[in-house]
């Protein structure tokens, strides 16, 4: 008898201790929710005057403002777009891929590259290896 009047203390303990812990865990959680909604809309309310502040300089603050407010660079001076033409007009295997390209390439790829390595043309290697 002793044995089952001890575990009906303990369920009654564990189930007191429980009930405690949730009813503090939701007050807890209760008054964080205030908190952070108080400090969000205190965050909230200085980025919308920093926000004022940009628009009154007449400075764009949306995508569609930037596109109205920035001008585009004509064709004659856009850099960019000539810089695109002028790499067009290279041929992908052209003068860049020469013979000595290739040598070096495949030099690169040997195991006794060594990057720091005097570079000599390929072509003036036996003159080279002669002196």
């Amino acid at each position: 008898m002793k044995k089952s009047n001890s575990r009906q203390k303990q369920s009654t303990l564990y189930l007191a201790g429980f009930v405690l812990c949730t009813i503090a865990l939701i007050l807890w959680v209760g008054c964080g929710k205030d908190g952070a909604d108080s400090a969000s809309d205190d965050a909230s309310s200085k980025y919308k005057g920093e926000l004022a502040k940009i628009k009154s300089l007449g400075e764009p603050t949306t995508f569609a403002d930037l596109n109205t407010w920035h001008k585009a660079v004509p064709a004659a001076n856009n850099s960019a777009l000539a810089y695109l033409e002028t790499r067009k007009s290279i041929p992908p295997h052209g003068p860049v891929d020469s013979a000595y390209t290739r040598a070096q390439h495949g030099w690169k790829r040997s195991k006794n590259y060594n990057p720091s390595a005097l570079r000599i043309h390929p072509t003036l290697m036996p003159s080279a290896r002669a002196k």
